[in-house]
């Protein structure tokens, strides 16, 4: 690895070096070959030091106050392009586009489902949804059944521990303690992780072990 490539890892080896068992690098805003270039040198060293990584392919939309904006600022996973991305970095799992946005709580997506079985046929990495909050909870065995095997949910836990505390907060007497107030959105938190596993243990994918 140069030292070009390294200056452009260096928090993802500080993570490595820290001990972190699995890593993401985003490297999707970047042209198709930087890209490639530069998720190799991250999977190189975390391969080096037992450490799996996630890639990103496509670009996932944006959101204004939480709801979907133009399509124009998609850019949609293409299945040759994800062949030879997966062939020459190495990846471990694969962050695809099919028209999921970053943020989004207040509506859902139409998800690229013939796309998705495109990409899944090709490709021998788990796939992964960035942007998992605006999907529907319905598309959830077909998009499991067709590959995906992990979802960032990670703004519908957000969303949901403010909401609970701003409520508990608005009633709060200046004495009470804040544990009151933070104990209930961490509940909330978990009552939305435990909701999400049943949804995607329930799926009958077709995924065989052993």
């Amino acid at each position: 690895m140069n030292s070009l490539e390294m200056k452009n890892i260096l928090p993802i080896k500080a993570a490595i070096d820290a001990g972190f068992s699995s890593v993401m690098y985003d490297g999707s805003h970047l042209p198709f070959k930087e890209n490639i270039a530069k998720t190799r040198a991250v999977v190189e060293y975390a391969h080096a030091h037992g450490v799996s990584v996630e890639g990103e392919l496509g670009t996932i939309g944006g959101t204004e106050e939480g709801i979907s904006v133009a399509e124009n600022d998609k850019v949609y996973t293409k299945p040759e392009d994800a062949i030879e991305f997966v062939e020459k970095t190495g990846v471990d799992a694969l962050a695809i586009a099919i028209g999921t946005n970053h943020g989004q709580f207040k509506s859902k997506t139409d998800v690229n489902i013939p796309l998705l079985k495109e990409i899944n046929a090709v490709v021998d990495v788990p796939l992964v949804i960035h942007g998992g909050t605006g999907v529907k909870e319905e598309d959830y065995p077909e998009l499991i059944n067709n590959g995906i095997r992990k979802f960032n949910v990670g703004t519908e836990l957000l969303v949901n521990w403010n909401k609970e505390a701003k409520d508990c907060f608005s009633t709060t007497e200046l004495n009470k303690s804040l544990r009151h107030n933070v104990i209930p959105a961490n509940m909330k938190v978990k009552e939305i992780v435990k909701h999400k596993i049943g949804l995607f243990m329930n799926v009958d994918s077709p995924l065989k072990i052993g």
